[in-house]
């Protein structure tokens, strides 16, 4: 509790004046000027030479302690100075001399003012002496500053630098990669073009054979032809002779005999007609053998003409992919070597700059541990983890650390004195910030929650006073002081917010602004003691020691509607934290408690099974309601609905779920979705 020094009154021994008024006979004199009046000088004793050395006339604790008794106390004013500095530092939480920081310099320095203020004599002198430490403080403040950006710009420098080096390598890669597989295309299409163009020639030499084979049989039916009618007109002949001899039986010789001699005749120019024929017909085979029919010929040169066109167009085109080829490897050459640069000044900058940190480290000291560190700084850059390191430490958004807005005010806005501010926020003048730490706030919330706890005691679904009046009575018995009370009431509030990502502290603020009943902080205490007294009880030899199975059964038993698996979390969740392996688990360990509230992994699983089986609850709920088509519920309808989804329920606890999840309402039926989000911030669990 911090408190004002009040004015300190000066000392009697110190402001005693022991001059009187009496004449003065006798004893030293002098005289101003050319006067010739003589001013006589008060004798030694009223004047009191060394008088700071007369034990008696002035406080000397302690620079002469040898003068004084044991039991002489020390002056008043030492006693008032040292006070005052123990009860402020005992407040900011420094009372070890080897912490440094800018509050507990601020202690000394508000001493040291009271102390000047009241030795007037040795005040300027004592006031220049802190002035040039101030001013040597400030000196060494701005050398700090100025230093830090020369260390931001050169991790800054290394990012960029490291950036551009990943860029470039991934640009190479994807040219590379393109610049292959168009060669790899076109590759392929060349090789696509001679198959065809085999192909082609090989449809020519068959067409040119098949001409060939056609040809041939057109000549021989045409010779064919020829003999056909040859031996038609030879039976025609032979007919009309016929014919004439059957005419006149005795035929004139010398007829027949002109008859013959033209068939001798006929028959020898017809082989020779024939020779001439054939002598043709094999310089027509000779000369035309290769001669394909002109629609083939004409269709196959249409082809033939499409397939150079295209041919050339590819043949340009790969020209063209050959040269882009050629510049692409130059430019892969350039980009090797401004590579093999940047590298080279990486590493003479990571040689002589700061080396890179790490990051993992930061997993070990955050709350929730590598998991959730790994989560919220994947994908961030160095400047990005900065801020959500400054967030985690400070407690602040991590927004408002990235939008550039640093440090925090020196006083609170007062919220004014009317009837809906809280009383412990009632203030029309503004309120000092004392810059509440995390670690003093958990102390503050576990001794509000200790000091409720001894004045209404710990049982669930009774009378307690409302946390906002709890807090002002809390305030108002520990600081006494009206101002003293509003100002603490605003630190806290705003320390509440600043550190809203702790559990207990959420929990705590949730309950002060009637988000959350408090029935829910005394039902995790009183569940917690009873499964410490399942171990206790468990426990023949009271050593604080179980074995592992005995410790899972404890649990089994304790935890009914649980799975086996997720009992044996809870188990390997306690080994984890023992870091046991023995076989053996001192569950009297689990169930401990550091300075500001906080458990261990094993109670924190626990609290998060129950978390996680409340909200399965609510979501179980609504849709049983959903699932019936059922938006307004009765009182009846939601008895009836809790019993179903948990059968094991006491009737007279879920008559009081009921009153949780009506509270505050007089309607026969209330919205199904009201009636989930009354029972979330109600104290309702399954097992």
């Amino acid at each position: 509790m911090a408190t004002f020094l009040p004015k300190i009154k000066q000392s009697d021994n110190l402001t005693k004046s022991v001059v009187k008024d009496k004449p003065v006979t006798g004893g030293r004199s002098y005289k101003l000027g050319d006067s010739k009046i003589a001013h006589s000088l008060p004798p030694p004793s009223q004047l009191k030479p060394y008088v700071d050395r007369i034990p008696g006339e002035m406080e000397t604790w302690p620079a002469n302690s040898n003068i004084l008794s044991n039991s002489q106390v020390k002056p008043n004013l030492l006693q008032k100075l040292e006070g005052y500095l123990l009860r402020e530092l005992r407040i900011l939480g420094s009372s070890n001399s080897s912490d440094a920081s800018e509050k507990r310099l601020q202690a000394f320095r508000e001493v040291f003012d009271y102390f000047i203020d009241d030795f007037r004599t040795y005040k300027p002198l004592l006031s220049s002496i802190k002035q040039e430490y101030e001013n040597m403080l400030e000196l060494q403040k701005d050398t700090i500053r100025n230093l830090e950006p020369l260390k931001a710009m050169l991790v800054n420098v290394n990012d960029q630098c490291e950036q551009k080096v990943l860029n470039l390598k991934q640009d190479d890669k994807k040219d590379l990669a393109l610049a292959k597989k168009r060669n790899a295309d076109l590759d392929d299409v060349i090789l696509t073009l001679k198959e065809e163009i085999i192909s082609l020639k090989q449809q020519v030499k068959k067409c040119q054979d098949e001409v060939e084979d056609v040809y041939k049989k057109y000549r021989d039916e045409s010779d064919s032809k020829k003999l056909l009618i040859q031996s038609l007109n030879d039976l025609k002949y032979q007919q009309e002779d016929s014919k004439r001899e059957s005419g006149g039986e005795n035929g004139d010789v010398e007829g027949n005999e002109e008859d013959s001699v033209f068939l001798r005749i006929a028959l020898k120019k017809a082989r020779e007609d024939l020779d001439k024929k054939s002598i043709k017909l094999s310089e027509v085979l000779a000369d035309y053998g290769d001669v394909v029919p002109r629609r083939d010929f004409e269709k196959m040169e249409v082809q033939f003409e499409n397939m150079k066109e295209e041919f050339e167009s590819l043949k340009t085109d790969y020209d063209t992919l050959r040269k882009e080829h050629t510049s692409l490897i130059d430019v892969h050459k350039k980009v090797v070597e401004q590579r093999d640069s940047f590298a080279s000044d990486c590493e003479r900058m990571r040689v002589s700059a700061t080396p890179r940190p790490d990051w993992n480290k930061c997993g070990f000291f955050i709350e929730g541990g590598e998991e959730r560190w790994a989560e919220v700084s994947s994908g961030c850059s160095t400047n990005e983890k900065v801020d959500i390191l400054l967030a985690e430490m400070s407690g602040q958004d991590i927004e408002t650390i990235r939008s550039g807005v640093h440090g925090a005010v020196d006083f609170f806005e007062p919220r004014g004195i009317t009837e809906d501010v809280p009383l412990y926020l009632r203030s029309s003048e503004n309120v000092r910030n004392r810059h509440l730490s995390k670690y003093d706030t958990l102390l503050m919330i576990k001794d509000i929650w200790q000091q409720k706890i001894k004045d209404e005691g710990k049982n669930t679904f009774s009378e307690h006073t409302p946390m906002p009046d709890y807090l002002y009575k809390y305030l108002k018995q520990n600081f006494g002081v009206e101002n003293m009370v509003v100002e603490w009431g605003y630190n806290l509030r705003d320390a509440l917010l600043r550190y809203s990502s702790d559990k207990n502290i959420s929990g705590f603020y949730g309950v002060l602004i009637d988000d959350l009943d408090e029935d829910i902080y005394y039902e995790n205490l009183n569940f917690l003691e009873g499964l410490f007294r399942l171990f206790t009880t468990n426990d023949t030899d009271a050593r604080g020691v179980l074995q592992k199975e005995n410790f899972q059964n404890c649990l089994s038993s304790y935890f009914t509607s649980m799975s086996a698996e997720e009992v044996t979390n809870i188990v390997n969740s306690a080994e984890s934290e023992l870091e046991s392996s023995d076989g053996s688990i001192s569950y009297s360990n689990l169930f401990n408690v550091d300075e500001a509230g906080n458990n261990g992994a094993f109670i924190n699983y626990i609290r998060e099974l129950c978390r996680q089986d409340k909200e399965d609850y609510m979501n179980e709920l609504k849709a049983y309601f959903e699932k019936n088509s059922t938006n307004d519920v009765s009182k009846q309808e939601l008895s009836e609905a809790l019993t179903k989804l948990n059968p094991v329920v006491n009737p007279d606890l879920c008559q009081k779920y009921v009153s949780l999840g009506f509270r505050d309402h007089t309607e026969e039926k209330l919205d199904i979705s009201t009636i989930v989000s009354n029972l979330s911030r109600s104290c309702i669990r399954r097992f």
